[in-house]
């Protein structure tokens, strides 16, 4: 909804709320995939007067973007082959590249435009000699002769929607399935005939398709294939359907998330704006101001602390770069990701390897000697990503670069070499993008240490941090700083300076971009080598070994620091943040900062909170998405996971996916939402009750209160397929197995900051096997460490399912 964010306020108590809303169909919102809904201002009313319109602005061109079923057309290999081989120009390696490129995809947009009107008027002519057909069989039977041409007339109407060109080999008879063919016998009877005339028509096509599909017919492969590829590369759904590829679920996928990103209008000045020329210049300066960097010269972050890589290591980063290396890079990326400036996905890259991998390894030798891009090399769209339901102002969107084939090259190549050597680089502290690291590291630590804290009746202090804007407020020149005292040589540092240096980016309105403009700070999201230059950046958050009682945990840019409640830790953690900031770029968002404490008084934690400008919160709360100081033994604590589940289960999916896709969908779903409660936290019986009743209610399609039979007992749906099931998997043993992990990290990850604090806290240290003292406190852990019990009703024992690794013998008793 845009304009206002409620629309309706209560004139006793001025509370908020969206009470107006328009009631629509699914058929509505497929036909008009662009509606919006606006508020307006209510003067002096209490309700908001509220419009729904459904006009498409122009916001400009949109780019080329190729489909990757384009690849499988007739004709596409030999335009690429003649078009590579053809091309004559100049320049350095990379411009010449880059130059080859918008040259290929020229020819293929004049193929594309060729194609599509050849296709267009095959497709009128045949449907229009199909339905003269089908008014001839409402009075008498058709001849033979028509039959072939109807037949024939079916195949062309059928290679056309599946992106299949005629000229493609003769399908074998029996190679189409009998129910797209009376679904296709259905469309073309759109006339009203008899249903006489209706059977008889089905039952010529039965009697010509009956024959099943060969396992080795290419034409059926084909088929399945492309009737799926565009609609998927669209939706970019994660998961496949078996069984509903072309399906509604698909169309209705798109639009959604088409309705979801679309920006209808912006917040400016106040006031709501839907002018199109107005929202691109808005966008333009706010991006443009947002990675210009004001401050030229920073002081310098110097600290002695810093962990270095070897002298070895140093030169291996920066060894030559082989083709072999170049390939893997270039197949670690995914196929259907969305494409860049340049509009090639790496699926092209991938099938055309052999044709353009010299011209490719002169652009990374290129780069490999020089460390810089041609202009328009390293260039990239920014696409908006909505981070709230409503985005009203630029401020409510995600930037994400989206990265031509060239520069993502080069930043997969250097990402894959700096993964092998960051472990040893960043602190315990941190637990983003390192191999080994999870991310519930650290919410599993402040919980047990706010058990530890309440039993031991001492004060804490908790100080939650958000960034404001982190990747993007990144300082160049602070970042080869902390880079030079970690030990990286000349030439490596020279690579990622040209790859920051160098870029420039144009943000995607509506599909349409802005005017370009060069990017002076940050790092962008959505390149692979950004998340690793931002966890070396947060490395200068100084804590020294030698200052106040403080510690902190690091997840990329959420930051939580803890230590002893007292006015020096307070006011120097504030110093300490400040500093960061003028060295770093990365500025504390104080709108977001919050104080939170253990054995402290209210009225104390309000007055420095107060002095120090930001808010002050209670246990529990959200770190990292989980809740951290609740008792995760109540139900009321686990509704977020319930509601996720019924949005996602959501009815209109339910009736849009057939049996198979439901099954699937239930899969995807179970290894998503609660995976991340389920994996810390033992979930109650009730929960685990409710979540299979939902489970059990979206697979026989009753998500909307209807009663529908159940043909299998949901115990046979559970179990594995190799024990006859259909193996959708109890949710119950899932927990049970993510939660017995823990017991393994804690053995074979003993050194790790979890598991020290895990240890200290329950007094593990010398007592192999152990995992739970008797003194320990209420808390997390012991919930996990329950499990042992729960094991017991699967026959198992918690010493049966590890074997000891004995290695130097201090973590193993013989008896």
């Amino acid at each position: 909804m845009g304009g206002e964010k409620f629309t309706f306020m209560s004139r006793a108590d001025a509370k908020l709320s969206k009470l107006d809303k328009f009631l629509v169909c699914p058929k509505f919102l497929s036909s008009f995939p662009l509606s919006v809904v606006t508020a307006f201002p209510r003067e002096l009313s209490d309700h908001s007067p509220i419009t729904l319109t459904s006009t498409e602005s122009d916001f400009g061109p949109i780019p080329f973007k190729l489909f990757n079923s384009w690849l499988l057309m007739d004709g596409f290999d030999q335009i690429v082959k003649d078009t590579w081989d053809q091309f004559v120009g100049y320049g350095s390696p990379d411009a010449y590249l880059a130059a080859k490129l918008r040259y290929l995809k020229d020819s293929i947009k004049r193929w594309r435009r060729v194609a599509s009107l050849t296709e267009k008027k095959v497709y009128n002519d045949t449907m229009s000699v199909v339905n003269n057909l089908v008014k001839i069989a409402e009075t008498r039977p058709l001849s033979t002769a028509e039959l072939d041409v109807w037949n024939t007339g079916i195949k062309k109407i059928e290679e056309w929607e599946l992106g299949v060109q005629t000229s493609r080999a003769e399908p074998e008879p029996g190679s189409f399935r009998l129910a797209s063919l009376i679904e296709l016998s259905d469309i073309s009877s759109s006339s009203s005939p008899s249903s006489s005339a209706r059977a008889h028509l089905k039952l010529v096509l039965s009697r010509a398709f009956i024959d099943p599909i060969p396992s080795n017919s290419r034409v059926a492969w084909l088929w399945e294939r492309l009737k799926t590829l565009d609609l998927k590369q669209k939706a970019r759904v994660k998961w496949i359907i078996n069984g509903d590829e072309n399906s509604k679920f698909f169309h209705c996928y798109i639009n959604n998330r088409n309705r979801r990103n679309l920006l209808h209008g912006l917040m400016i000045n106040g006031r709501w704006s839907t002018d199109v020329n107005e929202i691109k210049a808005e966008v333009f300066r706010f991006y443009f101001n947002k990675f210009s960097e004001n401050h030229v010269s920073r002081p310098k972050l110097i600290n002695p602390q810093f962990k270095s890589i070897s002298m070895m290591k140093a030169i291996r980063v920066e060894s030559p770069i082989s083709l072999d290396e170049v390939k893997a890079a270039i197949w670690d990326c995914g196929s259907e990701k969305a494409p860049g400036l340049d509009g090639f996905t790496f699926k092209f890259l991938k099938k055309y390897w052999d044709i353009i991998k010299g011209d490719v390894m002169n652009f990374v030798n290129h780069f490999e000697r020089c460390g810089s891009f041609a202009r328009g090399c390293n260039s990239s769209f920014i696409a908006l990503a909505p981070k709230t339901k409503d985005p009203l102002s630029l401020n409510d969107f995600r930037p994400i670069s989206l990265m031509g084939c060239l520069s993502k090259i080069i930043s997969k190549i250097l990402s894959n070499r700096l993964k092998t050597v960051i472990g040893k680089l960043i602190g315990v502290e941190q637990s983003a993008y390192v191999e080994g690291r999870c991310i519930l590291d650290g919410p599993l630590i402040i919980n047990e240490v706010c058990s530890w804290v309440k039993r031991a009746r001492k004060k804490l202090l908790l100080f939650k941090v958000d960034f404001d804007k982190a990747f993007d407020s990144v300082n160049w020149q602070y970042l080869d700083s902390i880079l030079e005292q970690m030990g990286f040589g000349n030439k490596w540092r020279m690579w990622i300076r040209g790859c920051l240096s160098s870029s420039r980016a144009s943000v995607l309105i509506n599909g349409s971009p802005t005017k370009e403009f060069p990017i002076f700070r940050g790092v962008r999201q959505g390149d692979p080598l950004s998340p690793y230059l931002f966890i070396i950046a947060m490395e200068g958050v100084p804590i020294p070994s030698n200052g106040p009682i403080l510690s902190h945990l690091l997840y990329a840019d959420d930051a939580l620091f803890l230590g002893e409640w007292s006015r020096s830790n307070l006011k120097n953690l504030a110093r300490i943040l400040r500093c960061f900031h003028i060295s770093s770029g990365l500025k504390v968002n104080y709108h977001k900062l919050k104080v939170f404490s253990i054995g402290v008084s209210a009225s104390e934690t309000v007055h420095w909170a107060n002095l120090l400008g930001c808010a002050t919160g209670a246990l529990s709360f959200d770190y990292l998405g989980v809740p951290v100081g609740a008792n995760m033994n109540i139900i009321k604590n686990w509704k977020p996971i319930i509601k996720n589940f019924h949005s996602k289960l959501s009815v209109w999916k339910s009736k849009s996916l057939s049996f198979g896709g439901r099954l699937t969908l239930l899969k995807s779903v179970l290894g998503n939402l609660p995976t991340y409660y389920l994996s810390l936290f033992k979930s109650p019986v009730g929960v685990l009750e409710e979540l299979e009743k939902i489970r059990r209610s979206f697979l026989w399609g009753g998500c909307d209160g209807s009663k529908k039979i159940h043909w299998v007992s949901w115990e046979k749906v559970l179990v594995a397929k190799s024990n006859g099931g259909i193996g959708v998997g109890s949710i119950k043993a899932l927990n049970i197995g993510l939660l017995v992990k823990w017991w393994w990290r804690l053995k074979n990850d003993s050194h790790s900051l979890w598991a020290r604090v895990i240890s200290g806290i329950h007094n593990l240290w010398n007592k192999p096997g152990a995992y739970l003292s008797n003194q320990s406190c209420v808390g997390v852990w012991n919930n996990i460490c329950r499990i042992k019990h729960a094991l017991l009703e699967y026959g198992l024992d918690v010493h049966d399912i590890f074997n000891v690794v004995l290695e130097s013998g201090q973590q193993t008793l013989f008896w």
